[in-house]
């Protein structure tokens, strides 16, 4: 459930969120996944537990609107196969297309290049995310590094396999409220 924080006593590490719904539910620090301590009007999601808050995450950290910014640089959040094909997997083989038959030009070998080195972290970031997705820490994409096989149980694990249903330690689920 979406959500925002309507307070957060640092004292006693508690606080309280009004749901969509229009209920407020209180929640402890236990349950909060952000990296910084709330704050209040920050959007959230979160799991209704009676009248508490669990799993408590900031927007574009778990299921809510993630920025570009957040999607190609930050290691935390979920996100599901759409996105990684969509919005990177399949820009990333177009633009790395374009450049590769375009580097017969010599300026534009070096802008292959360039491009290439631009996409380390961002392939990292959003590597990391879709492995939150399936719950596996983002060092599962050392996997990769294994000649062959790990290529190959990287592409069907992240490209293929449907991430965990429901939240989990890494945030939200990205398809609740999708079609799965």
């Amino acid at each position: 459930m979406r959500g925002k924080v309507l307070e957060f006593n640092h004292a006693d590490t508690t606080g309280l969120v009004s749901g969509d719904d229009g209920k407020r539910y209180r929640f402890a620090a236990a349950d909060w996944r952000g990296a910084i301590w709330p704050q209040p009007g920050e959007a959230v999601d979160f799991v209704a537990d009676g009248d508490a808050a669990r799993e408590i995450f900031p927007e574009g950290v778990g299921g809510g609107p993630m920025s570009w910014g957040h999607f190609l640089l930050s290691l935390e959040g979920r996100i599901g196969r759409q996105q990684y094909w969509l919005r990177f997997i399949l820009p990333t083989f177009v633009v790395s297309v374009i450049l590769g038959v375009l580097a017969a030009i010599p300026l534009f070998g070096v802008l292959d290049i360039l491009y290439s080195l631009a996409l380390i972290w961002p392939s990292i970031a959003v590597g990391a995310k879709r492995c939150h997705d399936r719950d596996r820490s983002g060092w599962f994409l050392l996997v990769g590094l294994i000649p062959l096989v790990g290529a190959i149980w990287l592409l069907i694990d992240l490209g293929f396999l449907r991430g965990t249903a429901g939240p989990n330690r890494f945030g939200p689920d990205p398809l609740q409220g999708a079609a799965t």
